[in-house]
């Protein structure tokens, strides 16, 4: 954004400078550069991880890498949807929420297209290497317990930097929204501090049940146990596909 604009950003509120359509194109470009290089070292990654096999620090390195592009591109996106939003909508809070609205909408549809892709890519896959891939990730083997190919795997990088990207805008979103509650409540507004304090405690409140239910199994899982049931759905797809076929 500062190379677009050759200003840095306000740390809060609004900012003071009217974007125009040459710096939206100019920031889609750059988030299109990114994505370009998240999915190419992504390939590069997976077709050279037995080169890299036991390296740490090359692994590490490459997920850094990715990290940092898939974050850039996210921002980039953001900044898009936060100039657009702002040309039609003049309340700075009520165009970052509606910013998220569509972006969430967008990602949602990406991603759905992205794991079609990649699914089809997956399926590739014959019946019997996905029966050996089964059997080995059951035996908790490391050395294979990744069967994503390069392709496949970059699908699911850019759709994990799509779900950075919404996490991105819903957070912005809500600080604003946070922001103009206590600004716009006088007792609020006396006491920031508290009401922040007391406001933050609400959301951990509500949000807390259903992360611990939804969220914490899921992380708690090894990754053996993630790849046995991503294999196994896969697998019974397969015999599905073929008995219709019959």
């Amino acid at each position: 954004t500062f190379g677009v604009l050759s200003e840095l950003l306000p740390l809060d509120g609004k900012a003071s400078y009217k974007p125009t359509w040459p710096n939206v194109r100019q920031q889609l470009e750059a988030a299109g550069m990114f994505l370009i290089l998240l999915v190419a070292l992504t390939v590069l990654g997976k077709s050279q991880a037995t080169r890299f096999e036991g390296s740490k620090i090359s692994g590490r390195l490459f997920k850094f890498m990715s990290t940092t592009i898939a974050m850039c591109m996210s921002w980039s996106i953001l900044r898009v949807g936060d100039w657009t939003m702002g040309w039609h909508i003049e309340t700075h809070t009520l165009s970052l929420i509606a910013n998220a609205f569509s972006t969430t909408l967008l990602a949602v549809f990406c991603i759905v297209v992205l794991d079609l892709f990649a699914d089809s890519v997956a399926e590739e896959m014959d019946n019997e290497d996905a029966e050996i891939s089964i059997m080995k990730t059951m035996q908790s083997m490391p050395e294979e317990e990744d069967q994503h190919n390069p392709m496949e795997a970059a699908f699911r990088t850019v759709i994990t930097s799509f779900g950075l990207l919404v996490g991105i805008c819903w957070e912005k979103a809500s600080d604003a929204a946070l922001e103009t509650l206590i600004e716009g409540t006088d007792i609020f507004c006396r006491h920031k501090v508290l009401s922040k304090i007391g406001l933050g405690a609400l959301v951990v409140i509500i949000v807390m049940p259903a992360w611990i239910l939804y969220i914490v199994p899921k992380a708690e899982m090894h990754v053996e146990e993630h790849m046995a049931t991503i294999l196994f759905e896969r697998h019974a797809k397969h015999k599905k596909h073929y008995r219709k076929a019959a």
